[in-house]
């Protein structure tokens, strides 16, 4: 028999996430702090949610960025202007026009490729084992099974496995390099966040997101 995932509230009256108190956040993802989702549940929303994971996507070959680099409108446009320049005998045009693709295909392909690399590699840092509270027993579960409304347990030295909401820390670090390149870890504590002060609040944050890594503990 189907289990049917309680539905989670996420209209735009309620606000965002961190603009709400803990309570408001419990209700809206139907959670228990005490016990936390049950099994039944974390099925149900691993179903309608699917999993906690980024989407596979196969690496492009750097001729394959060289060639959408090559075939994109404006520099077609200026192989164009290039050509013509040839013809009309402007050979400081060609040369200058030429020099600008190909620097341009070059910073292309580099930046592409160094930024499909890093994704690649943002997900292999993404946590193997979280441990988590469901019907009222601490376990450890892949991170691609954690689901909205799983309470996370932290502590030194783990890596966040999803966006979260704080609920309870203790000196509570967060090395976020991996996204920031902030090179000190982070100090983060459970509240509520005005929208104002989001932009300047990055050292008291309560949302946490993968892959950081705390060092100091947290409960959950």
């Amino acid at each position: 028999m189907a289990v049917k995932a309680p539905e989670i509230q996420q209209t735009n009256t309620q606000g965002a996430w961190h603009t709400v108190d803990t309570d408001a956040v419990v209700r809206r993802l139907n959670v228990d702090l005490a016990n936390g989702i049950s099994e039944q549940d974390a099925t149900a929303r691993l179903a309608q949610y699917g999993a906690n994971e980024l989407v596979e996507k196969k690496l492009k070959s750097p001729w394959a960025i060289l060639w959408e680099q090559i075939t994109n409108p404006l520099v077609l446009l200026l192989i164009f202007a290039a050509v013509i320049s040839a013809f009309l005998g402007k050979a400081d045009s060609v040369i200058a026009i030429s020099a600008i693709v190909v620097l341009n295909a070059i910073l292309g392909v580099v930046q592409e490729y160094r930024a499909e690399q890093a994704m690649a590699a943002l997900k292999k840092m993404s946590a193997p084992l979280v441990r988590v509270r469901r019907g009222g027993r601490v376990s450890d579960i892949e991170s691609r099974s954690v689901v909205p409304g799983d309470l996370v347990l932290l502590e030194a030295g783990s890596i966040v496995p999803a966006d979260a909401r704080l609920v309870e820390s203790a000196n509570l670090r967060v090395a976020e390099a991996a996204l920031t390149g902030e090179s000190q870890p982070v100090e983060k504590a459970p509240g509520v966040i005005a929208d104002e002060k989001r932009r300047s609040a990055t050292a008291r944050i309560w949302c946490t997101w993968a892959p950081p890594s705390p060092t100091a503990a947290v409960r959950r």
